[in-house]
């Protein structure tokens, strides 16, 4: 017997987290939504139709509304957990299509694709670049790695690390899941722009969340190839570089200040991200990225 669990991680959504939520009903066994400090009737109205409402006290990011769903719907003993976007953008009677990679068998994570002529021009390029980035890091080719749409199996609720606070989520649970070996899909799906507030966040600062999230997130995981790796080639080339002074120094009286400077520069700080990527190694086991347990109420 499965048991499917809807998430909604909303803000301010009291336009559209009716339909959201009703529509969500009508193909899940239950319905969470986190509201993540809301200052309009979001909770109230979402209550009132039957959903589990989790309330955060102020508003702490998509990734707290998130991990806060994760641990809800592992707490159910959920087989099948579906997120979905609370601004009405995403059509819940699509579940069915989202869930079923995961009920046969054939992935741990499924991602809703959404198809780009629907979606702005400018929310396009930048969705395009960044699913060219985060590409980069997890080695495949993900055609919508923003989309929250999807749905993760119980082994996928059980391992990823929801560890993002903000916009960047999205990425960091694709890196995390692509790391621990789950098994990722895509699977078509629609997506509705039109008179939606689309401007909550500023599309440069959502971009930067999204890179930085996604650089502190590999800083922290894989210090030796982050850190490590270019202090190597920066003690190199301080090296080769203060070798080259000296020489010059010996064979002709020549004192390449700047020559020196550079060297000096490349050495030091290659000697610093060298000593911090073995710290980190180390310390990894302890280090936790996730924020004290904040108290929410149910």
């Amino acid at each position: 017997m499965h048991y499917v669990v809807v998430g909604i991680p909303a803000y301010n959504e009291e336009k559209t987290i009716a339909k959201v939520v009703m529509l969500s009903q009508k193909v899940a066994d239950e319905v969470v939504v986190c509201d993540d400090g809301s200052k309009d009737l979001t909770s109230e109205i979402a209550r009132k139709l039957g959903a589990t409402v989790i309330k955060h006290k102020t508003n702490m990011g998509k990734g707290s509304a998130l991990r806060d769903i994760f641990r809800y719907a592992l707490s159910k003993k959920a087989s099948v957990l579906v997120t979905i976007d609370a601004d009405g953008q995403h059509d819940p009677e699509e579940i069915p299509d989202i869930i079923r990679p995961i009920m046969e068998g054939k992935a741990d994570v499924c991602v809703g694709r959404r198809s780009s002529k629907s979606i702005p021009y400018y929310r396009r390029v930048v969705n395009r670049l960044l699913d060219l980035f985060i590409g980069i890091f997890t080695g495949r080719s993900i055609v919508d790695t923003q989309s929250g749409f999807r749905a993760y199996s119980s082994k996928a609720l059980k391992v990823i690390s929801v560890e993002e606070e903000g916009m960047g989520v999205d990425a960091q649970i694709l890196l995390d899941a692509q790391r621990k070996g789950l098994r990722i899909v895509e699977v078509p799906v629609s997506v509705y722009y039109k008179g939606l507030n689309c401007s909550k966040t500023n599309p440069v600062s959502h971009v930067l969340q999204i890179v930085t999230g996604t650089l502190r997130y590999l800083s922290v995981r894989h210090p030796l190839s982050f850190y490590g790796f270019p202090g190597f080639i920066l003690l190199i080339l301080g090296l080769m570089t203060g070798f080259k002074a000296l020489s010059a120094y010996y064979r002709v009286g020549n004192v390449l200040v700047g020559t020196i400077l550079f060297s000096l520069t490349c050495l030091i700080i290659g000697i610093l991200f060298m000593i911090l990527a073995i710290i980190l190694f180390i310390l990894i086991p302890e280090i936790r990225l996730s924020s004290s347990h904040t108290m929410v109420d149910i």
